[in-house]
């Protein structure tokens, strides 16, 4: 006979046949009682269909459950449907690959600024993060601000970091320190700490030539800082 109890199929019925062979044992089978008998020999039926993987009642409604084994997975298809649409990423999937950095989004560079004990909660880090690269990014001219943020994670944008601010100051990188003790209270050196922790994520999301760019554009104290990291 064709066999018509599928693996999965067979499984269940492996597992539930022999739990009604005891059930109908315990419940009065062993005394001969009706209903014990009837559950015992269904047990037997079903473990007999486990066994040899072919099923009379399957056979009688056209059942085969052999077919699922044989079906293959499917594969994930996009919300637009298509043969495309799973391999053209669309416009806000390609934003949000590019402003991904590699791999760094904005808790790293958050935890990374919890870690210093002198920045007590996650709020006053998540100001920190963005004072020190929104600092840096007004120290530098438009399109070399634009090349720092394009990797960065939102919400590191420039928008986000410059505001409207349009002129580049001109700070030095001890004034930068000391704009960073001042605004979130603490010492110069704590400041520089502080810097150097967040500026170094930020190297990490960026490419080399990227980098080289950015420190090109700017004076040899901040220079010689960014190498530092």
């Amino acid at each position: 006979m064709k066999e018509n109890v599928g693996q999965t199929d067979q499984t269940l019925r492996a597992a539930i046949g022999p739990l009604l062979l005891t059930t109908g044992y315990l419940f009065g089978g062993r005394k001969g009682r009706g209903k014990g008998l009837m559950t015992m020999l269904a047990g037997a039926m079903i473990t007999e269909t486990a066994i040899t993987k072919t099923c009379p009642l399957n056979r009688l409604f056209g059942i085969d459950t052999t077919q699922s084994d044989r079906q293959p997975a499917a594969r994930p298809t996009s919300a637009g449907g298509g043969r495309g649409a799973s391999r053209r990423p669309g416009r806000e999937s390609v934003e949000r690959s590019r402003r991904s950095g590699l791999g760094l989004d904005f808790s790293q560079f958050v935890n990374a600024a919890s870690g210093l004990s002198f920045i007590q909660d996650k709020e006053l880090a998540e100001a920190a993060v963005k004072a020190v690269i929104g600092i840096l990014a007004s120290r530098l001219e438009e399109p070399e601000a634009q090349r720092l943020v394009a990797t960065l994670p939102d919400p590191l944008s420039l928008e986000n970091l410059r505001g409207h601010q349009a002129k580049v100051t001109d700070l030095s990188v001890d004034n930068y320190y000391g704009s960073l003790a001042s605004q979130f209270d603490i010492t110069a050196e704590q400041a520089q700490v502080l810097a150097v922790t967040i500026l170094r994520l930020v190297k990490e999301a960026l490419d080399t030539d990227g980098m080289r760019q950015i420190e090109r554009s700017l004076p040899e104290d901040w220079t010689a800082l960014i190498e530092r990291v």
